[in-house]
């Protein structure tokens, strides 16, 4: 293993740490609680008239997303301001984590893809042109180092780009969903909610 395989290892290890990042910001602490029990328990609480029962469940659900709606909805309603119009902010920051993910996991496959066929081309240039001292005496173990560094560096690229893709895949299909829950709530609670403190 060379410099440079250390440092695709390094590129694979970072990529991790951003999918682990993203996938805990997301969906780990964003998304704590199901969304259509706890959407059906405030829709329900609402229309029974039960503000205090609506109110704490928007507060059990802490830092998730639908919680951080609801409690938006009853804010705006508080202080008597379009429930849709201040919702709308906080689906926008959702919007926003939900896209930024797999852009950054799509970029980091590109980037690991390169560095594979770098490493590659790295290694077939020094069998081709280096000096390679005592190691030209054994017949064929210059050519077995460039092949097997050449093929470990393609590997460690293409399976960078695999996980990340797979991450970016897995990331892009819960956001939407997370994204698609918390519109539908946004235009309940917008329903509910907006008009009964004018």
């Amino acid at each position: 293993m060379t410099a440079y395989h250390l440092l695709q290892a390094i590129l694979f290890a970072g990529m991790l740490a951003v999918a682990v990042r993203r996938t805990r910001e997301l969906l780990w602490r964003g998304a704590r609680v199901e969304a259509r029990p706890f959407t059906s328990a405030l829709r329900g609480a609402l229309r029974a008239g039960n503000a205090a029962r609506a109110r704490a469940l928007a507060e059990g659900a802490g830092n998730a997303w639908l919680g951080r709606i609801a409690r938006l909805a009853f804010e705006a309603r508080d202080a008597r301001l379009d429930v849709g119009a201040l919702v709308d902010e906080e689906i926008l920051e959702l919007r926003h984590a939900v896209s930024r993910s797999p852009r950054q996991l799509r970029a980091l496959a590109s980037l690991a893809s390169v560095a594979g066929l770098l490493g590659a081309c790295g290694e077939l240039l020094w069998l081709l042109g280096g000096d390679h001292g005592l190691k030209a005496l054994q017949a064929g173990l210059v050519e077995a180092m460039a092949t097997n560094g050449a093929l470990l560096s393609l590997a460690m690229g293409m399976a960078t780009a695999s996980v990340a893709l797979a991450a970016r895949a897995g990331l892009a299909r819960e956001g939407r969903t997370l994204l698609a829950d918390g519109q539908r709530l946004a235009a309940s609670l917008e329903r509910l909610l907006d008009g009964e403190g004018r």
